[in-house]
């Protein structure tokens, strides 16, 4: 009676016997030539703009950071990409801070600006700007270092964000006491 309950289990083929099944022959199918491809037409190339030299000068204020890069040029400005009314939104204020170094060296108009800006707002970011331009300037032309210097345009900001303090709000706010 016990045999009767026993499951009846199926084994599995051995590895041996499968390996040894016979390999189907591989047909060769004859291939189609195709025609070689036409060479394009040979286009001379443009002459490519003279390379004028850059200048780099990096500014920083509060948490923002702008890499600026000069040229000789038309006065074009661009800031990641952006125009600087597109970036800036069209605010005054922002870009009298901007060309600042330009109109107290008397150079506005002769040079393309391009500046990649990281961090911080977009007020922050605009006197960062003014920095990099200025440290570029200096790169450029040191003679323009003790004009810039006395316009204050060299002078790193250090006003910064003060650190939260535990126990309070915030660096110095304490939570409102209630006596009763």
């Amino acid at each position: 009676m016990a045999e009767s309950h026993k499951k009846t289990v199926k084994k599995a083929a051995p590895a041996k016997e499968k390996a040894a099944a016979p390999k189907k022959k591989r047909v060769e199918t004859p291939r189609v030539v195709e025609k070689p491809p036409v060479a394009a037409p040979v286009r001379a190339k443009k002459p490519s703009a003279p390379i004028r030299p850059s200048f780099y000068g990096t500014g920083r204020r509060k948490e923002a950071t702008a890499k600026v890069r000069l040229t000789a040029g038309s006065g074009k400005m661009a800031f990641n990409g952006k125009s600087l009314n597109e970036y800036f939104c069209g605010r005054k204020l922002l870009e009298f801070v901007i060309n600042r170094p330009f109109t107290a060296t008397q150079t506005l108009g002769r040079y393309d600006v391009a500046a990649e800006l990281l961090g911080g707002g977009v007020p922050a970011q605009a006197d960062a700007v003014r920095m990099g331009i200025a440290r570029a300037l200096v790169v450029m032309n040191p003679a323009l270092k003790p004009t810039l210097k006395k316009e204050g345009l060299l002078t790193r900001d250090p006003r910064m964000k003060e650190r939260k303090k535990y126990g309070l709000k915030r660096a110095r706010r304490a939570f409102q006491y209630t006596k009763r």
